[in-house]
């Protein structure tokens, strides 16, 4: 698997990949208990730290995260 096929994958699963595929940015943290909402954060910020990682070998950008939502570590 090329770094852009990995990125795509890691892309898609945060933005969706098309109208009929949500990504993790539509979870909706609030309708999550305590516990699900630490597993989300966490997974979620581990997303996006690959993302931007993926992105230094990849032809594509990061992607931003939502505005009002962060996972933790640098943006």
């Amino acid at each position: 698997m090329s770094v852009d096929d990995a990125h795509s994958l890691v892309r898609n699963a945060l933005q969706g990949a098309d109208e009929d595929t949500p990504g993790l940015h539509e979870l909706r943290l609030a309708d999550l208990n305590e516990t699900e909402r630490e597993h989300a954060i966490q997974a979620l910020g581990a997303l996006h730290r690959l993302d931007g990682a993926l992105a230094e070998r990849s032809g594509f950008a990061a992607l931003d995260q939502p505005a009002q939502q962060r996972y933790g570590g640098e943006k």
